[in-house]
């Protein structure tokens, strides 16, 4: 118990001096037509992704067809 506390302030130690020094990365998207906004939902189906409670997996659902018919209706426009 004592050990994975002292192992957690370690890592957010490393992780937070880490980012101080170097900057924290953002995520580029690889098509001009990704925008934030769907960064932000990929990020929130993955969160769902891995869901055991029914409501849970229905969110996933949700967010996954609504990434895919925005996927979809923007790479059939030239």
């Amino acid at each position: 118990m004592i050990v994975e506390v002292q192992r957690n302030n370690i890592n957010t130690f490393v992780l937070g001096t880490v980012t101080d020094l170097v900057g924290k990365v953002e995520r580029r998207p690889r098509k001009p037509w990704i925008t934030q906004q769907i960064i932000n939902k990929m990020d929130g189906q993955r969160k769902w992704q891995n869901a055991v409670r029914e409501v849970e997996r229905k969110n996933y659902r949700n967010l996954r067809n609504i990434l895919k018919g925005t996927t979809e209706k923007q790479e059939s426009v030239p």
